[in-house]
């Protein structure tokens, strides 16, 4: 009898100290967006308005925005076919600490994300992964309105963009100077 309680004893405080390695895994997070725009060797300055964001449930190496246009209304394109997909989300204005950014809910562990500058008419986007369980998270994003090139990668805070810039010209060549 005496051994019996002990076993009880004994499943009971294992099954106690196991209790904490099921909790819940959660997807379900504020993301916040503060985008920015840097020209030339001045400092950057956080974009105001005119900013669109938008989360997709996709992810880079499988999804593509193929225009401005298509940036602006939120739309991304299959790389394989010409399947199109909208967002899961949308942000929304939301002042957090005096800053104003942009603010979704996004519930799952991966995600594209799209944001687009309507001023410079310039649109960036990468893949956002979504640590469990936080409940809110900050994403920052520099527009480069000068960078040469319609379409370029640009490493901020140890994430990989895509930068476009649909409406880059590039530049008359200096005339050669015969002497």
């Amino acid at each position: 009898m005496r051994k019996r309680n002990l076993l009880i004893v004994f499943v009971l405080i294992l099954l106690g100290s196991m209790s904490g390695c099921f909790k819940e895994v959660g997807y379900n997070t504020f993301l916040l967006v503060k985008a920015w725009v840097k020209e030339g060797n001045s400092n950057a300055v956080p974009l105001e308005g005119g900013v669109l964001a938008y989360a997709f449930a996709a992810d880079t190496a499988g999804w593509d925005v193929l225009s401005y246009e298509d940036a602006v209304r939120g739309v991304i394109t299959s790389r394989t076919d010409s399947r199109t997909q909208q967002p899961v989300a949308q942000g929304g204005s939301f002042v957090f600490d005096g800053d104003n950014m942009l603010g979704m809910h996004l519930n799952g562990p991966y995600f594209l994300l799209l944001v687009v500058d309507l001023e410079n008419r310039l649109y960036g986007f990468t893949d956002q992964a979504i640590g469990e369980n936080l409940s809110e998270m900050f994403v920052n994003v520099t527009f480069f309105p000068k960078d040469a090139g319609k379409r370029y990668i640009k490493s901020m805070s140890s994430k990989k963009w895509v930068m476009c810039n649909d409406f880059y010209e590039e530049p008359e060549p200096e005339p050669e100077l015969n002497e």
